[in-house]
């Protein structure tokens, strides 16, 4: 299983959080996220979430881009 954030660009309004984001994550591995206030920890769960929808780039989950789908759709594949 894997999931991957590739070259995701998102935010709020017009502020830019996310600029061409990279990120992949194998089945069996733990990721943290440290960083400090506004460093765009929050911006990352929600667009891999699908609760912001990036400006640019895909999200896959086992290789099928799952940029668009709906949340409940997205929360069934895990």
């Amino acid at each position: 299983m894997s999931f991957e954030l590739l070259d995701v660009h998102a935010g709020y309004d017009s502020r830019e959080i996310l600029t061409g984001k990279t990120l992949s994550v194998k089945s069996g591995e733990i990721v943290a996220f440290i960083g400090s206030n506004g460093a765009g920890k929050s911006t990352v769960l929600k667009v891999a979430s699908g609760f912001i929808l990036p400006r640019q780039g895909r999200i896959t989950f086992d290789g099928v881009d799952i940029t668009y789908l709906e949340i409940k759709k997205r929360m069934s594949l895990v």
